[in-house]
Formats: C-alpha cells, sequence, structure tokens
C-alpha cells in the first residue's frame, strides 16, 4: 500500500483508550483500504505502556511492522494524540536517536491523554520517558514533580502507587521520595492493615522496606 493512501487516512482526535480503539476497529471495516495501517495501529494501541522498554518492542512487533513505524510519512495526517504518542514513543524507544526529536511531545501527550481518562498506565509511561533523558526536562523538573505527586495521592491503587514511586525514585532519588512519601505511606500501611486488605499493604511495605 502507497503512502499517499495511508495520507488520506484520518483518526478523530480528543478520543482516546479504549474509545480510540472501538473507533479504529470500526473503521477497519469502513475504510477496508487502511487496513494494514488500522491494524499495525490497533496493535500499537494495544502495547503496554507498562512493559515498553526495547526488547519488549522486538519482541512485539514483526521487522515488517517495524519498519513502517520509522517511516514518519506513514502516518503524516494522523492527529490523534494518543496514537501519535504511542506511535513516536516506539520510534524513540527503538532508536535512542530519535529521543531529541520526540520525549518532550510524547510525554506531554501522555499526560494529556490521562488528565482525559484518568488512567494510571498513561501517566506512569510519561513519569517513564522522563528518566531517558532528564536534561530535556530541566525546566520542568518541579512542575512534574508537583504534578505527579498530586496524581499519587489521589490514586486507590495501592499497585499503581507504587508503580509511580519507582519511576519517581529513578528519577528524583530515594531521599527525595522518602521525605515527600514516607509518612503518608505509613499510615496507608496501618489503613490497609486494620482492613484485612494484605495485598494492598504489601505493595506499600515493598516501597517502605
Amino acid at each position: 500500500m502507497e503512502n499517499s493512501a495511508y495520507s488520506t487516512l484520518l483518526i478523530e482526535d480528543n478520543i482516546f483508550g479504549f474509545e480510540l480503539k472501538k473507533l479504529l476497529w470500526k473503521q477497519q471495516y469502513d475504510q477496508p483500504e487502511h487496513k494494514q495501517l488500522l491494524t499495525l495501529i490497533i496493535k500499537l494501541c494495544n502495547t503496554d505502556l507498562i512493559h515498553c522498554e526495547a526488547e519488549d518492542l522486538k519482541m512485539y512487533f514483526t521487522e515488517n511492522e517495524i519498519d513502517l513505524l520509522g517511516d514518519k510519512n506513514t502516518i503524516n495526517r494522523i492527529e490523534n494524540k494518543e496514537v501519535l504518542a504511542r506511535w513516536f514513543d516506539v520510534m524513540l524507544t527503538l532508536n535512542k536517536k530519535n529521543i531529541k526529536v520526540y520525549i518532550n511531545s510524547v510525554h506531554e501527550a501522555y499526560m494529556m491523554v490521562y488528565s482525559a481518562n484518568n488512567e494510571m498506565h498513561y501517566i506512569i509511561r510519561s513519569i517513564a520517558l522522563v528518566k531517558y533523558a532528564k536534561n530535556f526536562f530541566k525546566n520542568e523538573f518541579e512542575v512534574i514533580f508537583d504534578k505527579v505527586k498530586k496524581v499519587f495521592f489521589e490514586c486507590t491503587s495501592a499497585y499503581y502507587q507504587q508503580l509511580i514511586l519507582i519511576e519517581l525514585i529513578s528519577i528524583y532519588g530515594e531521599t527525595r521520595c522518602q521525605v515527600e512519601f514516607n509518612e503518608y505511606i505509613e499510615q496507608k500501611i496501618n489503613h490497609f492493615s486494620t482492613n484485612k486488605d494484605f495485598r494492598s499493604a504489601r505493595f506499600c511495605i515493598r516501597y517502605y522496606s
């Protein structure tokens, strides 16, 4: 299929997560001429953002798919923020030369998608990207920390809180995170233990210890 055909494919912006996947599945039937590209984008949207390192991606995508993902012209008229974030995320993860070009916009896009649907894996991936190239975020370090700290305190899942802390520690250091979060985590351990929610307590203890 030629790139000129790809250029006519439009994917609605401001639709994310499961709703985006439903739209893409529908478009496979409504626009069969774009089936190859839509199949790839659906696969991209099913990528596990929690396990999204280079080796994970090389096992998940075929060589032909990786070649297609490396062709920017393939999506030159797609404006959906999640599709673009995931696409360029794969490009910069597989080829570190792309970090400078894409990392800030991918980080911002994931943060925006999280703001729209509150699905935790988007913000966790956005934080993970910061550790790839801290210098590109040095002017935003404290702003990012404050945003993520707010998300952490509002999050009701001990599992996702643990994942957030893992990323924050890798960027800001253990000492900073202990100062910011230890008192809260102690309180949560006591709360979960009192309510016999030992699974959640274990997630807290795993970080606290």
